[in-house]
Formats: C-alpha cells, sequence, structure tokens
C-alpha cells in the first residue's frame, strides 16, 4: 500500500485541517467521487472520510442515491474520472485535477 502513496496538494492538506487532522501525519493513496483516502505514517494504517459535510447531507439516507457515472481514467495515476468532475485532455493525454496540481511548478528568482 505504501508505494501507490502520493505526497499531499494544497487540497488535501486544506481538507485534514479542516478535519482537525495534522497533514504532516499522511500522504495520499486515492481520491474518489466523494472521499479522499489517506495513509496515516505513525501506525501504517488507511483512512477514508468523506468529502462533504455530515449535516449538508443528513437526510440523503432517505433516498437512494445513482452511481456516479465514469467517463474517463486518468492517465498518470490510473484512477476513474467520474461524470461532473474536473479533468484536463492535454494534446489527448487524460489527466485528473490532482495529477495536474502535482505537475505544476512556480518560478522562482
Amino acid at each position: 500500500m505504501f508505494a501507490r502513496c502520493k505526497e499531499l496538494n494544497q487540497k488535501h492538506i486544506r481538507f485534514l485541517k479542516e478535519q482537525g487532522l495534522d497533514p504532516k501525519e499522511f500522504l495520499h493513496l486515492e481520491t474518489g467521487y466523494d472521499y479522499y483516502k489517506f495513509y496515516h505514517i505513525q501506525t501504517g494504517r488507511k483512512l477514508e472520510i468523506r468529502r462533504w459535510n455530515a449535516m449538508d447531507n443528513m437526510y440523503q439516507y432517505r433516498y437512494e442515491a445513482s452511481k456516479p457515472k465514469v467517463i474517463d481514467t486518468c492517465q498518470e495515476c490510473g484512477y476513474d474520472i467520474y461524470e461532473g468532475q474536473e479533468y484536463y485532455d492535454i494534446y489527448g493525454k487524460i489527466l485528473c485535477d490532482e495529477c495536474v496540481e502535482n505537475f505544476k511548478k512556480f518560478g522562482s528568482d
């Protein structure tokens, strides 16, 4: 499992801080339509956290939510890209928004 881990991007760091967790203790494993999976470095365990606020969705249990449709697969990380999810098609290479974030660099003197 550790081999699949990636460094956290800014979205992951902000999300973990919002959950009251220390981002320095985690690596990124996977992003799904409605969740993040992290690897906790100290314990070696996987942690899955839903991305939406439970209060915003407390009535969703009453209805059968349809599964999101997979529209493509990121050619860098291999994860599914779902309908409504942002992704990039760069000269025919399909990349999820997280992989594009990982490639981003900032110029400096």
